[in-house]
């Protein structure tokens, strides 16, 4: 959920338990036992449907991170294997080709990480023994080969999450929409209990009553003296928030 729905589901919520707890008063109102049965469907849908997408992105992510990670260092020890055996040997072209430093591969994209990781691992392959000597054997390569590959095959997985995302907000978005046609179908069906219940018809208003305009926001400006036009510093100034 983004944040507006966050608000929305919080206020739905709020809405649905005033309801419940005065269940008595409105099960007798036409068609209110269909409408709270699909309203607490929906409600569950919304919260199964979030949790699953944000459990789902989460260990995407988190996976994602620590592959990158590791492809990163053992990047690092095969660099610095190379850039030994470059100096040692004298191979300027191959010190120009593979000199790649810690924050050139972190900052890099996905696609350019791979691409680095590549020229360092046939590099590395075309100098397998004489790379003995530093401590890079078959298996290292064998092993940073695999880092590569799965780091692939991870980045399509991420690919396929953002057509998944954009599948989640169409869902996400028909759901609330299905909540808000039954607020206004509740709304009508409640204002009949406006005369005979009028205590229980202003708890409903009040529970109503969304508010999706709480956080913070910061003013900078200028206070001055109305006269003179002088700057006055250290003044207070109050803001009333008026939302009719």
């Amino acid at each position: 959920m983004n944040t507006k729905q966050e608000n929305e589901y919080v206020a739905g919520r709020k809405l649905f338990d005033y309801l419940e707890k005065h269940l008595e008063k409105v099960k007798v109102l036409p068609r209110y036992s269909e409408l709270y049965s699909t309203w607490s469907l929906k409600m569950v849908q919304i919260a199964i449907l979030n949790e699953k997408h944000y459990s789902d992105h989460s260990g995407l992510f988190s996976r994602k991170n620590n592959e990158r990670n590791d492809i990163i260092t053992m990047a690092l020890q095969i660099n610095a294997a190379l850039i030994s055996y470059g100096i040692i040997s004298n191979d300027e072209q191959l010190i120009e080709t593979i000199h790649f430093t810690k924050i050139d591969l972190e900052r890099d994209s996905d696609a350019n990480l791979i691409s680095d990781c590549n020229i360092l691992y046939i590099s590395a392959q075309a100098h397998n023994k004489e790379l003995e000597a530093f401590g890079i054997v078959s298996s290292t390569l064998s092993t940073f080969k695999s880092l590569i590959d799965a780091y692939i095959k991870i980045i399509k997985s991420s690919i396929n999450e953002k057509k998944e995302l954009t599948q989640f907000s169409g869902q996400m978005a028909g759901l609330f929409d299905d909540l808000l046609a039954i607020y206004s179908t509740v709304d009508i069906l409640v204002a009949l209990l406006k005369k005979s219940e009028p205590e229980f018809y202003c708890g409903y208003l009040n529970s109503r009553s969304f508010d999706f305009h709480k956080g913070a926001i910061k003013v900078k400006g200028l206070v001055s003296d109305a006269e003179t036009g002088d700057g006055l510093y250290g003044v207070n100034v109050i803001f009333i928030l008026n939302l009719k």
